[in-house]
């Protein structure tokens, strides 16, 4: 079986293609131009923002359309090389979809004809696990680029970090080496995720600076080149006053792999071609597009955590496309690139997956190395050996039941995540049907057939129960009904593409 998944934060940063969804209109509302002088920085500010959710004028208009087009394609799809990756593919093109009908069609937003007199002051945030002995050498390059920000630094650094314990002594000496003069740090007591530590660091860094501020964020394994902060400092600064977030969707990856000593490095890298700029547009079908390519407004970011993130979904390793979704779905988010100076100006970030393993990850369609399991994936896996109509399942390990449960609710974890910020309720039949759908199509695409040709009360329960609990773990807003949705809406058991 294929394990699903990412085992660390930034699985789906190989180019798997998972984050891709449906392309949306071509004429968003325009930015009015950049404040004169121009930036002091060399980048340019993209000419439209990203365009909220609504209805698309040549795409599904209704609920159930939706659900007939997910169906449509599943059977029409060829047998791919990489069916898991397929099946995720479609499940987030008809979530966006589903978001996007319920949207409507609402007005377009009013903007300043003149950009906002305003710098507010950047805090720079970086969250860090430390698990093992490599990881403390990549925080303290990490950190030693971060503290060569160079002519408009941010007004403070703070830093979240947690680690095994063998390991305590040699990052409390790194940060303390690398980082005595100019950052703020917190060593947690016990292991959190990352997200546990972002929701700590966006309530120190309105304590410390007001919930006006701006944030942006770095990952414990990133170099930074010198002028990223004073980037988006500038694009901050010419945005018109109703925009809360600014995405710069490029950064530096190798060719091959490279051991990188810091940022000077990076820039002998970039001159000898053997490290390229990795870019995406912003949009939503973008694969490079990630919440490490935003910076977002303080309390915007708090709103996230208050409404769209609550503590079971910080502990989520889909967290970080949570924060990406709300992002897109109910921030005014502009974008902002290297200026015709080009890349080796300004480089943003390097990112060490080399380039050519991006092919291979996408080609197997494994979008990660494991799940850990959850009480309520124990209790799933007693209910799967329950179900008397699935002979296989009864041949299997507790252990295969047990990884089974859980990549069921991993897979719906993805599906919820996606309605994060959602401007409007979505419908609650569509919702769960469109959930349960997508479902039989992964577990198809990762070996169960029989698991979906089944049409069994207690499975449909099971999965009804599952798609429950990832939608209040994301915090879904759905209705009841809706009259686009009809009572011969197609059963869960939805039968499997034919070989």
């Amino acid at each position: 079986m294929v394990s699903h998944c990412r085992s660390s934060w930034r699985g789906r940063r190989a180019g798997d293609g998972g984050s891709r969804a449906a392309a949306l209109p071509p004429t968003p509302p325009a930015l009015p131009p950049p404040a004169s002088p121009p930036l002091p920085v060399p980048i340019e500010l993209a000419p439209a923002l990203l365009p909220p959710p609504h209805r698309l004028p040549d795409g599904p208009q209704s609920a159930m359309a939706v659900l007939q087009l997910h169906e449509a394609q599943r059977r029409r799809r060829p047998p791919p090389a990489a069916p898991f990756a397929a099946a995720q593919q479609l499940m987030q093109l008809c979530a966006t979809l589903l978001l996007h009908v319920s949207a409507g069609t609402p007005p377009p937003p009013r903007l300043s004809r003149a950009a906002a007199a305003r710098r507010p002051p950047l805090a720079l945030l970086v969250a860090s696990h430390v698990r093992e002995a490599s990881r403390v050498g990549a925080l303290a390059r990490c950190l030693a680029s971060i503290g060569g920000q160079a002519d408009d630094p941010p007004a403070a650094v703070l830093l979240s970090w947690s680690a095994a314990d063998s390991l305590r002594g040699a990052v409390r000496a790194a940060v303390a080496r690398e980082g005595a003069a100019w950052l703020t740090a917190w060593e947690q007591p016990a292991p959190l995720k990352q997200f546990e530590h972002l929701a700590l660091l966006a309530h120190a860094a309105a304590e410390v600076l007001g919930r006006d501020a701006w944030v942006c964020f770095c990952d414990d394994d990133d170099v930074v080149h010198p002028r990223r902060c004073a980037a988006y400092a500038a694009a901050i600064g010419a945005l018109p006053a109703e925009v809360r977030a600014v995405g710069a969707a490029w950064n530096a990856r190798p060719v091959v792999a490279e051991k990188v000593a810091g940022a000077q490095h990076v820039d002998e890298l970039v001159r000898a071609g053997r490290v390229q700029m990795c870019s995406g547009d912003g949009q939503r079908h973008a694969a490079w597009d990630e919440y490490f390519n935003y910076a977002i407004e303080l309390q915007t970011l708090l709103s996230f955590f208050g409404t769209a993130c609550p503590p079971p979904a910080r502990r989520s390793m889909y967290a970080d496309l949570a924060l990406l979704s709300y992002i897109k779905n109910c921030v005014l988010t502009a974008r902002f690139k290297p200026s015709s100076a080009g890349f080796a100006d300004n480089w943003a970030y390097f990112y060490d997956k080399p380039i050519e393993d991006t092919g291979a990850a996408a080609a197997q369609g494994n979008i990660s190395g494991g799940v850990t399991s959850t009480d309520a994936d124990l209790h799933a896996a007693r209910r799967l050996r329950e179900i008397g109509s699935l002979p296989t399942i009864q041949r299997m390990s507790d252990s295969e039941l047990e990884l089974l449960a859980s990549q069921q609710r991993s897979i719906l974890e993805i599906y919820c995540q996606s309605f994060a910020g959602a401007p409007q309720p979505v419908p609650l039949p569509a919702f769960f049907m469109l959930g349960k759908l997508a479902l039989l199509d992964h577990m198809e695409a990762l070996g169960y057939t029989e698991f979906a040709l089944a049409n069994d009360a207690n499975l449909n329960k099971l999965i009804s129960e599952q798609i429950q609990g990832a939608a209040c773990t994301f915090c879904v807003s759905t209705i009841p009904s809706v009259s686009s949705m009809s009572p011969a809406a197609p059963a869960c058991s939805i039968r499997a593409r034919s070989s």
